[in-house]
């Protein structure tokens, strides 16, 4: 539905096998209020795993309200200056 903002992202999805497998759990959040496509989702998990010549790529994960299952939600290779727990603080802002 939407293009990617950055190249890096649709090489990461490229690499989504890897992405799968090794990404790390950083931190969970609740959904924010308000937006559509996040309101089945009763929690949000915040992963990241690193590429080469990528970088840091954050895997998010929906846990659906309905039945608990894991839903792949996003997928997005970040700027080098950006970290998971700035990305959070961020959306706590808006």
């Amino acid at each position: 539905e939407h293009s990617s903002k950055s190249y890096k992202s649709t090489l990461a999805f490229i690499k989504i096998d890897e992405v799968l497998a090794k990404a790390i759990k950083e931190t969970t959040v609740m959904p924010k209020p308000g937006n559509k496509n996040q309101s089945k989702f009763e929690k949000l998990i915040l992963m990241s795993h690193k590429i080469e010549g990528i970088g840091t790529i954050k895997l998010t994960v929906g846990i659906l309200r309905s039945n608990k299952d894991k839903v792949q939600y996003g997928l997005t290779a970040l700027k080098p200056d950006q970290t998971i727990k700035e990305e959070k603080k961020k959306a706590s802002q808006k």
